[in-house]
């Protein structure tokens, strides 16, 4: 498979650790994009990384092979309810970094199965200096590894 596109929804803190270590990785910034409701952190992260933002999430899932959700616990279900429409047409491996949410709730509100792995960075990573524990349900499993390792390795 060959990976055409990595979307954020969430342009926080750790969406900008991770979107950092896969640009200094090599990843070619026109393949990764980013959602987030403010528009100054749209244009910071733009500027920074000369990545492709947006305020809207429905046009991260629809380009996104893999959607990274890096948004805060008490807002994923708001942010993945209004979308759950769009995930049986997109199925994109989704990356959780929402803490304390489990692959079900997920599911769930975005109303189909879907390949889900959650990972859990520790607070160094913000700095590129982390570790981060992975956890996939069985679709999830399908993806390889190495998918995973490298984009998400720190700076």
């Amino acid at each position: 498979m060959t990976l055409k596109r990595i979307g954020f929804i969430g342009g926080g803190n750790m969406a900008r650790s991770l979107i950092g270590g896969l640009v200094a990785a090599g990843t070619p910034p026109d393949i990764v994009k980013a959602s987030d409701p403010e528009k100054t952190i749209r244009a910071s992260l733009a500027s920074d990384f000369g990545i492709e933002t947006t305020g809207d999430n429905a046009e991260i899932l629809e380009a996104s092979d893999v959607l990274v959700l890096a948004v805060k616990p008490q807002v994923i279900e708001k942010v993945l309810t209004p979308l759950s429409s769009s995930f049986d047409a997109h199925k994109p491996l989704v990356i959780s970094v929402a803490a304390g949410i489990p692959i079900a709730s997920i599911e769930k509100w975005a109303n189909t199965d879907l390949a889900v792995i959650r990972v859990m960075p520790n607070t160094p990573a913000l700095i590129g200096a982390g570790a981060a524990g992975l956890f996939a349900n069985p679709d999830g499993h399908l993806w390889n590894s190495v998918l995973l390792q490298n984009p998400l390795s720190s700076r």
